[in-house]
């Protein structure tokens, strides 16, 4: 249970040590209505689907008017933002991506009464590597969708593999605010937070080329991606309200509110 430690002192401590941050709101001016694909660098590499800022909607982390509505009508959706910087040398190596999410057609089509199938992803990658350090992912099979985690092997010797993260399925909806806590220092996936509740973590990075050497392992963070596949065929989806976060190692933040701590005393 270390990790659930860890996880709150650097919620309570980002403040302190100086969190590099990148928020992106899709309102306007920045964002106008319509096709997010060549809007603040957005670029669309899958386009059989339809990603765009439409008004009416907003996600609870910031106020606004605006959000992304994602489609798969007609296939796979695939866009990639090219982030300003590696969250990693700029900020630390702890790494929180963070966001709201809607599954609009959860549990509300006829044809699938157990539930609507669907994957829906939104990831960091590593430019120069092409991979991502997990491969995190909402999927739904039936059910509702689930929080899950495509985790490595490395350096526990556990096969890689889709993780289940012990957060819940939703079957409304509504709007939820999801994270994913990551140390590339460690390599580890240490937390996913689901509506405020932390549901901490103690597996790997994925060793994507199954070699353990550079080119499979993710060591920066500065591609952003967001992607719907063709599963249902007319799946809708809001995403709204990116944080992306990077502190230092959770080491100096212990110790760092530590020596505060003794100096308040």
């Amino acid at each position: 249970m270390r990790h659930a430690g860890t996880v709150v002192l650097v919620l309570a401590a980002a403040a302190v040590a100086g969190a590099t941050t990148i928020a992106i709101d899709f309102e306007q001016p920045a964002y106008m209505p319509g096709p997010l694909a060549g809007q603040q660098g957005w670029q669309g590499l899958i386009t059989n689907g339809t990603a765009n800022v439409v008004g009416g909607y907003n996600g609870p982390a910031m106020p606004g008017q605006q959000a992304v509505e994602v489609k798969n009508v007609g296939g796979e959706i695939r866009l990639r933002l090219d982030l300003p910087g590696d969250l990693v040398a700029l900020g630390g190596p702890l790494v929180v991506l963070q966001y709201d999410i809607m599954n609009v057609t959860n549990m509300q089509n006829p044809e699938y009464p157990w539930g609507y199938p669907t994957t829906f992803r939104t990831r960091l990658y590593d430019a120069q590597e092409g991979y991502a350090p997990i491969g995190n992912m909402h999927y739904d099979g039936g059910g509702g969708p689930a929080n899950q985690a495509w985790v490595g092997m490395e350096p526990d010797g556990d096969p890689a593999g889709w993780d289940p993260d012990g957060s819940p399925a939703w079957t409304d909806p509504n709007w939820h605010t999801v994270a994913w806590t990551l140390n590339f220092q460690t390599r580890e996936f240490l937390a996913i937070t689901f509506d405020g509740v932390v549901y901490p973590h103690a597996t790997w990075f994925a060793d994507w080329n199954g070699g353990g050497t550079a080119g499979g392992i993710a060591d920066s963070a500065d591609w952003l991606e967001l992607r719907l596949f063709a599963d249902g065929g007319n799946d809708i989806w809001m995403i709204d309200n990116y944080v992306l976060t990077a502190t230092p190692e959770p080491t100096s933040l212990l110790l760092l509110a530590l020596g505060m701590l003794l100096r308040r005393r």
